[in-house]
């Protein structure tokens, strides 16, 4: 009789535990004799059953192997990340973050004279052949009580080469000294001088030339200077444009235009 080997396959796990019927013995034993796709099935039955820890090792195996691949990758990721991060921080770090003061050594002060409102006006050059980012700021009380004020044009730790000549380190700039601010002119770009502040500077405190301090006589400006003052002078302002600026200052001023070698 022919008995299908989907039947004999059923069987085999019976037949291997020897716990299936005589009949059913004897009706596997018969096919097995003739049939070696199901002598093959029970010889593997047979291997799996009498190795099973070889094949639980091998499972912990290929899942410890697995995990590994996991963490490593991982770890791969967080490494990239963390470089990606560190990278973007050095740029910001090397070349977007201006606290770098120039040189004092490299600011050139010239053409300071006073306005006949009272204001100083004085042209300043940065002499380093780098752009420039930013002026700041700062205040230091002296031992009489009296402030002194300084102006630090900043650099990145890494500044670009101009191109051009055209910029904020090359301007002129106006400042309200007198005392009386009930007299101070109205003109918009003019910069009010605190009547404490009684020293102008250059730099920092550590580095630094002085530009004005109160008492000093200045010369007059000129009727050129006047004019030009009263319109195209600015505070170490950076929102300029500055082909526009150099053009009208030029036109107003000539062969009178940032006179460099007049520095003090």
């Amino acid at each position: 009789m022919s008995v299908p080997c989907q039947l004999i396959g059923d069987l085999l796990p019976l037949y291997y535990d020897q716990v299936c019927s005589d009949d059913s013995r004897v009706l596997v034993e018969e096919h097995l004799k003739t049939c070696p796709a199901c002598r093959q099935a029970l010889a593997n039955l047979r291997e799996q059953m009498e190795h099973p820890q070889e094949d639980m090792e091998g499972m912990r195996e290929a899942k410890n192997a697995w995990t590994k691949e996991k963490r490593k990758a991982f770890g791969k990721g967080v490494l990239c990340v963390l470089l990606a991060v560190v990278i973007v921080l050095t740029f910001v770090r090397l070349f977007v973050i201006k606290d770098q003061p120039v040189a004092a050594e490299d600011i050139l002060i010239s053409q300071v004279c006073q306005m006949k409102d009272g204001s100083l006006l004085f042209h300043w050059y940065v002499d380093d052949g780098k752009k420039l980012g930013k002026v700041d700021c700062s205040f230091e009380i002296n031992e009489d009580g009296t402030t002194s004020m300084f102006f630090a044009p900043m650099h990145a730790l890494i500044e670009l080469d101009r191109t051009d000549e055209a910029g904020l380190f090359n301007a002129y700039v106006s400042l309200y000294i007198q005392s009386n601010v009930n007299d101070m002119s109205s003109r918009g770009s003019a910069y009010y001088l605190n009547p404490s502040v009684t020293k102008l500077y250059m730099g920092t405190p550590e580095d630094c030339i002085l530009v004005w301090e109160r008492g000093q006589e200045l010369p007059a400006a000129s009727p050129a200077m006047e004019e030009m003052a009263e319109t195209y002078s600015y505070p170490f302002s950076s929102d300029i444009n500055w082909d526009y600026y150099y053009a009208r200052v030029q036109e107003i001023l000539g062969d009178e235009m940032f006179q460099k070698e007049d520095a003090p």
